[in-house]
């Protein structure tokens, strides 16, 4: 026997319900119902599930919907109250959309019994980027952090996207299966991620399976709360087009195809950022560094990365003036 659950809409969502869900599923809500006891339970489990889908197919409203629900549901079963949510999950700390930087604060701040979603982290924890050290440091902490009794949840449009570590440490992988937008509904296949380390390390995906024995083969999800599905986009708009900035920034700098170097486009920083490269290195130099150490170990953090900041272009923004109006004034000698 094969059946479907569903994830819905609840009280106070802001939203209206425009889908008659059937009784006979194993239980509303299964999915919450399963990751809160998982994470709240006396064994100190943790989540990290994998979701993967084409761009558009409806992953980060998922993402937003399965979190919420979930949140609620942990702060009846800690608190008794589910008006406590915000406690487990808040866009302000615990969802990084692309950025790389805000994924690394995620992982080493995590908290008791919270929900995170690391949207498109295929670009902040690149598979490319192994080596990198910002990739190590995510998955050293990736392996140990299961005290905190958290529940991750990484998207991409595919996981080979992801660093291999945090790949074969999910132990859930998910998969967008379709979408109805107009009535605010998306459907997912889910799977509980076993590893036969005796074959090899063979990664097998069997459905789940419900509490009557049947087996789960597909999820409804239905569109998040408007005030979070809002607070989203806002988030993600402003991302992209910082780290598009960066990345461009990155590109005219290292020259073109032809080989000819090009100079960096200083247009393409924004003030705050060129702020939050000064008093990098203005912390750096009171510590003792010189002027080319600071830049370059500024350069190489997870700050300076995340926008584009490299040796050269700190020069060339100090050589046309934009470090100066902005209040760095350092002339001595590097």
């Amino acid at each position: 026997m094969a059946t479907i659950s569903t994830l819905r809409y609840v009280q106070n969502d802001y939203t209206s319900a425009p889908w008659n869900f059937n009784d006979a599923t194993p239980g509303k809500d299964y999915l919450s119902n399963r990751f809160a006891k998982t994470i709240t339970g006396p064994y100190k489990q943790d989540i990290a599930m994998l979701l993967q889908g084409q761009k558009g197919s409806g992953k980060s409203y998922a993402s937003l919907r399965i979190a919420y629900n979930t949140a609620r549901r942990i702060a009846e079963i800690r608190d008794g109250d589910w008006r406590d949510w915000p406690e487990y999950f808040n866009m302000e700390e615990n969802v990084a959309i692309i950025d790389p930087v805000r994924a690394s604060e995620m992982i080493g701040n995590a908290k008791l019994y919270n929900i995170y979603i690391f949207d498109d982290i295929g670009v902040g924890w690149n598979a490319r980027a192994f080596a990198s050290r910002e990739n190590r440091a995510k998955n050293d902490i990736f392996q140990i952090n299961r005290v905190s009794q958290t529940f991750q949840i990484l998207s991409m449009p595919n996981q080979f996207l992801l660093d291999k570590v945090p790949r074969m440490l999910c132990n859930y992988v998910a998969e967008m299966d379709g979408s109805n937008f107009r009535y605010g509904l998306s459907t997912m296949k889910i799977f509980k991620a076993k590893t036969i380390f005796r074959l090899n390390n063979l990664r097998v995906t069997p459905h789940l399976v419900a509490s009557s024995g049947e087996k789960i083969v597909k999820h409804v999800i239905s569109a998040p709360p408007k005030f979070l599905s809002e607070e989203y986009d806002r988030i993600r708009k402003e991302t992209t087009e910082r780290i598009i900035a960066a990345r461009s920034g990155e590109e005219e700098e290292g020259g073109s195809s032809s080989g000819r170097r090009t100079g960096p486009a200083p247009s393409v920083i924004s003030d705050a950022m060129i702020i939050r490269c000064i008093e990098g290195v203005e912390a750096r130099l009171v510590k003792g560094m010189t002027e080319k150490e600071a830049i370059l170990d500024y350069a190489s953090s997870p700050e300076g990365r995340a926008d584009g900041f490299t040796y050269n272009r700190f020069y060339h923004l100090k050589k046309v003036g934009r470090l100066a109006d902005l209040g760095y004034h350092r002339t001595g000698p590097q």
